[in-house]
């Protein structure tokens, strides 16, 4: 096997390139094919719009509006978890957001474009 490149056009096959990349020839050692899965991934860890938390167990601890505890987009700490693990391949799937996180905005309400989702 060969390595391949490739490129994906825009619509009318414009000469402007969506994306552009190489596709790795297949190893020749035994090395397993490992992929990093990321499925259901929310932006927070709770509602960005509660003045409080109810915890849920007497021992919870509240992470705070707008701290590294809650607000868990970009993901830093688990993108750099994963490429520890040199994975082959990044596989996106499921979910990216919830009906309310990172706020309880529902989406006929006025306020809902405060929601990234809406």
């Amino acid at each position: 096997m060969h390595t391949h490149i490739y490129r994906i056009v825009g619509p009318n096959n414009s000469r402007d390139s969506l994306y552009l990349g190489t596709v790795a020839k297949e190893p020749q050692n035994s090395k397993e094919f490992a992929i990093a899965l990321y499925s259901c991934i929310i932006p927070t860890s709770k509602s960005l719009d509660n003045t409080y938390y109810t915890k849920l167990i007497a021992t919870e601890r509240e992470p705070g509006r707008y701290t590294k505890d809650n607000i868990l987009f970009p993901h830093t700490e688990l993108i750099e978890n994963t490429t520890y693990h040199n994975p082959d391949m990044y596989v996106f799937c499921g979910d990216r957001y919830y009906e309310t996180f990172p706020t309880q905005y529902a989406r006929h309400t006025p306020d809902a474009k405060l929601d990234t989702l809406y």
